[in-house]
């Protein structure tokens, strides 16, 4: 049964899609935070001077999270009719569904707090890289338990 399932489809697709949302959104708040950094120290590295502005950094990462969540809220929505069809209860609460509730909360807070405090630059980096942590604990929960 799982086999043929859409929701296993939908699953993966929309997963894979937005975790690469999500390292994009890291990516660009790493450097986000270096940049910062060296205009502050006033430093003339010369990769900072390739890298574009605090702005654009700071934008492009909050489209790429826009762009993610709701993908990743649609795979955690197939993930449980997909559960359903496999244990016949929606949600296990086991260690990778947890940690999928708590990276969901933490890009949910991300964008509700960009949106009503205009909350902007080295919080929301930061809030961004916490996320991406998630998401390896969560892969590598995965691993461990597909191990077993």
């Amino acid at each position: 049964m799982m086999s043929n399932s859409i929701f296993l489809t939908l699953h993966i697709v929309t997963i894979f899609v937005s975790f690469a949302a999500f390292f994009a959104a890291t990516v660009s708040a790493m450097l986000y935070l270096a940049q910062d950094r060296n205009l502050k120290r006033k430093e003339a590295v010369v990769l900072s001077s390739r890298l574009p502005d605090l702005d654009f950094l700071d934008k492009f990462n909050y489209r790429a999270i826009g762009f993610g969540f709701p993908l990743l809220t649609l795979g955690i929505i197939s993930a449980s009719f997909l559960a359903k069809q496999i244990w016949g209860v929606y949600w296990v609460w086991n260690f990778r569904d947890s940690y999928s509730l708590i990276l969901w909360l933490i890009y949910a807070v991300t964008l509700h707090v960009r949106l009503t405090s205009k909350l902007r630059g080295k919080k929301i980096a930061w809030l961004s890289i916490v996320a991406f942590v998630v998401i390896v604990i969560i892969i590598f929960a995965g691993v461990c338990e597909a191990i077993k």
